[in-house]
């Protein structure tokens, strides 16, 4: 569901006055779940499009710095996590595979293909 309809949905449960329609209490003070989570909601300060491109980016590093973690792997397993193409002929890991990665975003840029 979109937030959107989510939204909308939420505020059909409560009459012009603020009343929760299906316990007959103000939202203020109704002890129901909904009301609960609705309050809570609207204590929170609003976050913006890009504090959630932020979070988004965060997420991004912090997998692929997990993903990069050699040291995370089983001592049976001697080595690095590696990045090839099909054709096996270019293998990258490390450093090699972050210039890789970094040559490639501007090279997009420089050819206005970044997709964010």
């Amino acid at each position: 569901m979109q937030a959107a309809s989510y939204l909308a949905d939420v505020l059909r449960q409560y009459d012009a006055n603020g009343i929760h329609i299906g316990s007959g209490l103000p939202k203020a003070t109704c002890p129901c779940g909904l009301c609960q989570k609705v309050r809570k909601f609207e204590a929170t300060p609003s976050a913006t499009p890009a504090d959630a491109a932020s979070e988004a980016d965060k997420r991004d590093a912090t997998r692929y710095r997990w993903l990069r973690d050699s040291d995370r792997l089983p001592e049976e397993i001697d080595g690095e996590i590696v990045v090839g193409t099909a054709g096996g002929e270019d293998v990258l890991f490390d450093s090699a595979l972050d210039k890789a990665i970094d040559a490639a975003i501007q090279r997009e840029r420089q050819q206005g293909e970044v997709r964010a």
